[in-house]
């Protein structure tokens, strides 16, 4: 299994969960999230705006993360 964790080419895509072997997938996953530097959206919570933010920087900087952060679950998730 540690072959087949290294041998992972950037853009093949891991198979999706298939309800055994829970640990081996979920190690394998995280590690391809790694890959794709998208691992730290399954630990870390948004910033949020505020209502009345304005500042173009914030707003370029949450809108970021939400895009990179469905990416993160869409590649768990499909």
């Amino acid at each position: 299994m540690a072959k087949e964790l290294w041998d992972m080419n950037h853009a093949e895509k891991l198979e999706k969960f298939g309800g055994m072997h829970f640990k081996g997938w979920q190690q394998k996953m995280f590690f391809y999230l790694i890959t794709l530097n998208l691992a730290r959206f399954l630990i870390e919570d948004a910033s949020t705006l505020q209502e009345d933010e304005h500042d173009v920087q914030v707003i370029s900087a949450v809108d970021a993360w939400k895009h990179s952060e469905f990416l993160c679950q869409n590649y768990v998730m499909n």
